[in-house]
């Protein structure tokens, strides 16, 4: 599990409620009754609060965050999924729910700190106590003090790192049953093998006729996602065929699989091609295809994958499984629907004009747009500027992008109060281009939230390139999925400040998944105070997990970032600071509680590198605070420093803390090559070497840079 931390046992200890709110930024928590195990939870549109010992520690209905009121030791508590904070102001025996009322003394509460639990107390009525003690009802009650009551006695837990998914994954590590000469292939750092590029670095293969890998599904579901590999053409163009699908042990259907849009071919510069030749390694092998049932299919229900005669030979890496949304606007009224204005549905024609006039028309009259239900194709790309433009659900609205021209596709924002929300969007091209799903200006007051993006070059570049120069503000980033990217997942550029990218799952992308990047300094500010918080990220198959790239004062926390391909987990730079800011001499960039598992890998070029990877070039490195990292299972290196020369180069290390990292079966704990210069510090590091892998815990190769030694830390 995650927290490993000097934090992680003060859910056992009670120290202080105080230690449950972040200095830096918002970290959630689960609430427990110490009395059968009960977790305090809030369902959307409900106004009171329940408890329940069986729901999931992923389930963000259980996730709060506690706020420090202006009055001193009184505390709001606020839902993670709604914002909204608990109250007792209708005094109607049950704890509730409700936009929070700063001035009402209803809303705050008091944790009183026992030896191992806290008492939470009504600052507004003294004498009322949470309490489950009545088990007739599922709602969160209070009551006067009974000292002997467990009911009463409550404990904190952090909220575990990553994306909460709403769906259930089944892999090789929990199939229910394979045959026919299936094979599950073991895992690998060695990139030439397919498999390297499936999470935990493993995949089954279905290579003769009659192989089969099935699964019994451990919940109901409608809808899935399986990411698999074919082979691709000898002329790169791609291959298509089918993959046979029984439910029950009954065939069911045929996925179509395929191979194009797959199959992204370097050189040793790491120059792309979309044809195989000799010497150019492949990247980007797996894809993936949706599928879905009208009805449920049910718990315990098994649903294999049987390679028939005729079918693809195929390696499968995993099968998502989950139950759709249907979404709708809460004011129909305030919305135009597409289909108003001539897009149809499902009819394979252009429906871009109406899109527009839609838009056009929503903007004019101060109204949301609407997408239902369908696929819907596009020649052109959509242009928003302070309009709201929502789907029926990212399973049943698809916005398919046709055009392959650059820039002929996606959605561009140029202003401020843009929102987006609740659909699927696809790109037509095979190559890395620009070609972006979300980006430009969005001003102040934006959201981009719950939408699933499928090849594009990246799926959000947050950055004005048009006439008067504009920065983004505040913009929000909630519960995406990003996939399958030829270049970034999520890239914060050209002054972008104070936005934030929570709860997004973000798999197989060319570059850094998650970035900040300071360019342009001609034209904007620095880049700041950008947050990356609990988002999951997987199988980058160039750069690194999350890049930091200049700037002040970001958080980057409770993140798990996992297989990385070919790069380090997180990585801190100056390599593009000659158009670009380096980092700020004021405002310390904070990085914690984040996992890094299978990270550290050979790059692109074949260097090494670490999970943590540091390296100047045009500037310094500098103002970084990493602290409660695990580092599970490098290719290479836990920690690495480096210089990467060349002319009209500068840059140094300094104010860089490492602090409570625990590196486990790494090749080196840190290494630093001999062009490195400046310092860092290390408190309470833990490093543990592979077995075989002959590295040491330190390795410093320079004479110019020092590693302070400030207590706690082990195998060094």
């Amino acid at each position: 599990m995650f927290l490993i931390s000097a934090l992680s046992l003060s859910s056992l200890n009670a120290l202080d409620v105080r230690d449950y709110i972040d200095a830096h930024d918002t970290r959630y928590v689960r609430i427990k009754c110490i009395w059968q195990d009960k977790y305090l939870y809030h369902n959307a549109g409900e106004a009171v609060v329940k408890y329940s010992n069986s729901i999931s520690a992923a389930d963000p209905r259980s996730h709060w965050y506690i706020e420090e009121s202006p009055h001193s030791g009184r505390y709001w508590v606020r839902s993670r999924t709604t914002g909204e904070a608990w109250h007792i102001e209708n005094e109607m025996g049950a704890l509730q729910l409700a936009a929070l009322k700063e001035s009402f003394t209803s809303y705050r509460w008091k944790f009183n700190t026992e030896t191992d639990f806290f008492r939470i107390q009504s600052a507004w009525q003294s004498s009322n106590y949470l309490s489950v003690e009545d088990t007739s009802t599922v709602v969160v009650g209070y009551d006067a003090l009974v000292s002997a009551w467990y009911s009463q006695r409550f404990r904190i837990e952090y909220a575990s790192a990553g994306a909460t998914a709403p769906w259930q994954t089944y892999d090789e590590s929990n199939t229910t049953n394979t045959g026919g000469g299936a094979d599950i292939l073991n895992s690998t750092y060695y990139r030439w093998a397919i498999q390297s590029e499936a999470q935990k670095r493993s995949a089954i293969l279905l290579d003769s006729y009659g192989s089969f890998v099935s699964w019994t599904l451990s919940e109901a579901a409608d809808s899935f996602t399986l990411r698999y590999a074919v082979p691709d053409s000898s002329t790169g163009g791609g291959s298509d065929g089918p993959i046979s699908l029984y439910v029950d042990g009954v065939f069911n259907r045929e996925i179509e699989v395929t191979s194009k849009q797959a199959w992204v071919y370097f050189d040793s510069n790491m120059n792309e091609y979309d044809v195989p030749g000799t010497g150019l390694r492949p990247g980007k092998r797996f894809n993936e295809a949706r599928f879905q049932f009208s009805n449920p299919i049910p718990v315990n229900s098994t649903i294999e994958f049987r390679r028939d005669g005729g079918d693809r030979l195929i390696w499968i890496d995993l099968l998502e499984a989950e139950t759709r949304e249907t979404i709708n606007p809460a004011t129909p009224t305030e919305f135009y629907d597409v289909t108003d204005y001539g897009a149809i549905a499902g009819d394979s024609q252009d429906d871009w004009q109406a899109f527009e006039d839609c838009i056009d028309a929503a903007i004019l009259n101060g109204k949301g747009v609407f997408i239902p239900a369908g696929i819907f194709q596009l020649s052109d790309k959509l242009e928003l500027a302070g309009v709201q433009i929502m789907g029926a659900g990212i399973w049943n609205t698809e916005l398919h992008f046709t055009n392959e021209t650059a820039q002929k596709g996606g959605i561009n924002a140029i202003g401020s109060n843009t929102i987006v929300s609740d659909f699927y969007m696809r790109a037509p091209i095979a190559e890395r281009k620009p070609y972006n799903a979300l980006r430009g200006y969005w001003g102040t007051n934006s959201r981009i939230e719950n939408i699933w993006t499928d090849q594009f070059t990246v799926g959000l570049w947050i950055a004005d390139y048009t006439g008067a120069i504009e920065e983004t503000d505040g913009l929000v980033v909630r519960n995406c999925r990003i996939r399958n990217t030829f270049a970034d997942g999520i890239n914060f550029a050209k002054g972008t400040q104070n936005s934030l990218v929570e709860n997004c799952h973000i798999r197989t992308t060319g570059d850094d998944s998650l970035a900040s990047w300071s360019s342009d300094p001609t034209e904007v500010e620095i880049c700041k105070n950008n947050v990356f918080r609990y988002n999951t990220i997987e199988c980058t198959y160039r750069a690194a997990g999350i890049g930091v790239f200049g700037g002040e004062a970001h958080r980057i926390h409770s993140n798990i970032v996992r297989d990385i391909v070919s790069g380090p987990g997180l990585r801190f730079n100056t390599t593009f600071a000659d158009n670009g800011y380096a980092f700020s001499s004021t405002g310390t960039i904070e990085v914690y509680n984040n996992e890094l598992i299978r990270t550290g890998t050979l790059n692109g070029w074949g260097s090494e590198s670490g999970a943590i990877n540091l390296r100047t070039r045009y500037g310094d490195v500098r103002n970084i605070r990493f602290r409660d990292i695990i580092i599970n299972n490098t290719e290479d290196y836990g920690i690495w420093f480096s210089y990467l020369g060349g002319t009209n180069t500068s840059g140094s290390f300094s104010n860089i803390d490492f602090e409570n990292i625990d590196m486990q079966d790494v090749g080196y704990g840190s290494y630093i090559l001999s062009d490195a210069t400046g310092s860092c510090d290390f408190t309470n590091v833990t490093v543990s070497l592979k077995s075989s892998s002959g590295g040491s815990a330190i390795q410093n190769n320079s004479s110019n840079f020092t590693i302070n030694n400030n207590g706690g830390n082990t195998g060094l």
